[in-house]
Parts: structure tokens; sequence; C-alpha cells
């Protein structure tokens, strides 16, 4: 069986494939461009949530080390606030013991100053009156002057 065929058919028959090739080739094109906006917007949904991602985990990254810098902080306050109490209370301790001191100077001078008035009382009374007694009472009264002047 044979078919024939004038050019009129045989121009629409390349007509018609020409139009299924272009067809063809506009729906590969189509493909291919549909392909890479899909790929495309893949890559950038991808990208986009790494990037969120990523954010988050500086976010809460940086919480840390600000709630660590806050707790330290928080912590050096009290350690300044607990040498300050203990500064004042070495203040208070040393202000005592120097109020302790000036009195114990103070009863000392008074001491020494009424052992100098005794022997000197008895000094004189032993130019008066030389008695055994008087004797005894310079001597004593002097001899306690010099242990506490010197």
């Amino acid at each position: 069986m044979k078919i024939n065929m004038d050019d009129d058919d045989l121009n629409k028959y390349k007509l018609d494939k020409t139009k299924i090739e272009e067809s063809s080739q506009s729906k590969l094109f189509f493909t291919i461009v549909m392909g890479i906006i899909v790929g495309s917007l893949a890559v950038f949904i991808l990208y986009t949530t790494f990037k969120n991602w990523e954010a988050e985990q500086f976010e809460k990254e940086m919480r840390k080390i600000v709630k660590q810098s806050q707790i330290q902080q928080e912590l050096l306050i009290k350690k300044l606030e607990a040498q300050k109490v203990l500064q004042e209370e070495r203040r208070k301790v040393a202000d005592e013991q120097n109020r302790l001191n000036r009195e114990a100077l103070e009863k000392k001078k008074a001491a020494i100053k009424q052992a100098s008035e005794t022997c000197n009382y008895w000094y004189k009374e032993t130019v008066k009156e030389r008695t055994p007694t008087n004797l005894m009472h310079r001597e004593q009264s002097c001899a306690l002057y010099t242990k506490l002047a010197h």
C-alpha cells in the first residue's frame, strides 16, 4: 500500500511536524524555566530558613552571655559590698583600739604625774624631817616614778 501525497499534503505534513517540534521545544523551555524558578525558590527558602535558625542561635548565645555578665556583675557588687562592710568593721575595731590606747596612755601619764608628785612630796618631807618612815615613803614613791617613767 502506497500513500500518494501531493506537494500540498507534504507541505502541510511538514508544517504540522514543525508545529509539533515548536510545541515540544516550548514545553521543554517552559519546563526548564519552571525548574530553575522552583530550584531558585527552594534555595531561597533553605537559605532564609538557615539564616533565621542561625540568627536564633546567635540570639540565644547572646542572651546567655548577657545573663552570665549580669550574674557576674551582681556577684561583684555583693563582693564589693561585703568588702565595704569588712572595711567598716576594721575601721571600727581600729578606732576602738586607738581609743583604748589613748585611754591607757592618759592613765599612764596620770600615774606618772601622780608618782612624780608623790616622789617630790616625800622628797620635800624627807628634807624637812629625815625619819625612817619618810625615807621609806620617798624610796618607794621615787622607785615607782622611775619604773613608770622609763
